[in-house]
């Protein structure tokens, strides 16, 4: 009977959770109803990426540097590997089993660690060939090589702690930054400035040396480590991490006026390199190492590589390297970033927005009062499919409006008034410097149309789709006569450019716009020459 009773029992317990696991769902859910679905579209970067190299060696990578022109990377016995970044060209230097780390590229040298029975030496070769040489030898361990421009600089143990010390490779001589030895740790480097991890006072602080002034300047927060110093043209990035805790905050601080700015935080950030406006770290907010990137002119960070283990980033120009780690391989990717033009093509949008129309013959959308005014004035059929997604553009004047080309035409919002939109003059831009000869002024009939505002004159086919579409408050005046181009008669107007269809004999169908918007992004590079083939 007990049997019986529970299985009896246990169903009606189930339906009363889930009754009130309905109702509760009403309830939550109820407030939202009718609320529009929220817009997510993809979020466009500052760059694209080209990518230079995809190698598996099938070994582990001791050590990867790169300077924007070639890339070199050593592997546990201690086999040096270059390759040109131009061309793929790669070389293979060094047969002998020695341990090798820590690479740096340097005025045109290719340096390194080499460790010895009695310490570590720092050796370089040249990149056009020739013997290696000793920079730096002797007893004690030498590590966090760095350079910038001819400079050399490396920490030297010395006594109960480190001396930064380096080398000028241009002068060949010796250098030496700091005072009496002291627990120091990571090294960063600039023209200006030698930086470098220091423990003081019970936490990690960064030291600024000054190269010309021959001064310190002390970079510290009172309840965290500062740490992983990276340097170029007047910043400085780091991660502030408090004691005990492996997430930290990644900082760019602008080093003349002090100004911080948060790049990420609340997870672990490693290995950050900078160079130019570009920003890059190993970044574990996915509970794996991936690698991260900050455009300082956009003010926009952008993964470059999540799906694999990825670590160790290096930096040189707008190329940057990782080495991805496999359970049985090892990968180096370097990558070009380029910036992005409007004219890129673009993702689809994740989440669908009844605003936008998204086109993937051209990859592109249209979206907001740009699609209305596309849509109420002929749409495809008039103006073809966006060439560009919506972006700001500065005029001669300096005044800044939002813009998008199309295959046929060019819209643009009022800068006082987002929401009104128009063509913009690109018939009279692409026709600048072009001499039409006006015409005597007559009076206008219904088959033929004077405008004195320009000394032009409209008429047949062209008067007919002028009218039908909108006339001087879409297209704007004639700004020439009939003229035949490319076997095409056509007529320029302020905002576009009239064409008859070959082999038309319907008025109705006869005429359409030629493909100056097009025609204008290859004007600027944007788009390929082979690209304006009409269709």
């Amino acid at each position: 009977m007990t049997g019986n009773c529970t299985t009896i029992a246990q169903p009606r317990w189930l339906w009363r959770q889930l009754l009130l696991a309905c109702c509760v769902s009403i309830f939550l859910l109820a407030p939202l109803a009718g609320r529009p679905t929220p817009s997510v579209l993809a979020e466009t970067r500052p760059y694209n990426t080209a990518q230079l190299v995809a190698t598996t060696p099938g070994i582990p990578i001791e050590g990867i540097a790169t300077d924007g022109t070639i890339l070199v990377w050593l592997d546990p016995r201690g086999a040096l590997y270059t390759r040109t970044l131009a061309d793929g060209r790669e070389t293979r230097l060094f047969d002998n089993d020695t341990q090798r780390s820590q690479l740096t590229l340097a005025a045109k040298t290719i340096v390194w660690l080499e460790r010895g029975a009695t310490g570590t030496t720092v050796r370089g070769v040249a990149l056009t060939g020739g013997e290696p040489f000793t920079i730096a030898t002797g007893p004690g361990e030498r590590t966090s090589l760095t350079s910038s421009g001819s400079t050399l600089v490396w920490r030297e143990s010395r006594g109960n702690g480190w001396q930064v010390v380096g080398y000028d490779l241009s002068s060949q001589r010796p250098l030496t930054f700091s005072a009496a030895p002291a627990a120091r740790g990571v090294i960063a480097l600039t023209e200006e400035a030698v930086i470098w991890e220091e423990f003081r006072q019970n936490h990690w602080v960064l030291v600024s040396h000054d190269r010309h002034a021959n001064q310190e300047t002390i970079i510290s927060s009172d309840n965290a480590d500062i740490i992983a110093p990276a340097a170029d043209r007047g910043v400085l990035a780091y991660v502030r991490r408090v004691a005990g805790h492996t997430a930290g905050t990644l900082i760019l601080r602008d080093r003349q006026s002090g100004k911080e700015q948060t790049i990420t935080e609340g997870n672990l950030v490693l290995r950050p390199s900078i160079a130019g406006d570009l920003l890059v770290w190993e970044d574990w907010r996915d509970g794996t190492p991936g690698i991260y990137a900050f455009d300082r002119a956009s003010g926009k960070s952008f993964p470059l590589a999540r799906a694999e283990d990825s670590r160790n980033p290096v930096i040189g120009g707008t190329v940057v390297a990782w080495v991805g780690r496999g359970q049985f391989s090892t990968r180096i990717t370097a990558v070009r970033l380029v910036k992005t033009l409007p004219s890129d093509p673009q993702d689809p949008p994740t989440v669908s927005d009844p605003d936008l129309r998204y086109f993937p013959e051209t990859k592109h959308s249209t979206v907001g009062a740009f699609r209305q005014f596309w849509t109420a004035n002929g749409g495809l059929a008039v103006f073809g499919y966006p060439l560009t997604e919506a972006f700001e553009e500065t005029d001669p004047n300096g005044v800044k409006r939002q813009v998008q080309y199309f295959e046929r035409a060019k819209l643009e919002a009022n800068p006082q008034d987002p929401k009104q939109v128009a063509l913009a003059r690109l018939g009279a831009e692409m026709t600048n410097g072009r001499n039409f000869p006006m015409v005597p002024p007559f009076d206008s009939t219904d088959q033929r149309a004077y405008f004195a505002q320009t000394g032009h004159s409209l008429s047949g086919w062209f008067l007919t789709y002028w009218r039908d579409h909108g006339g001087v408050n879409v297209f704007g005046f004639p700004i020439s006569e009939e003229v035949t181009e490319n076997g095409r008669l056509v007529q320029y107007f302020e905002r576009a450019r009239f064409e008859v269809v070959p082999d038309s004999s319907d008025p109705s169908s006869g005429v359409a716009l030629g493909q100056i918007g097009r025609e204008a992004l290859v004007k600027l590079g944007w788009l390929a020459p082979e690209a304006t083939t009409q269709p």
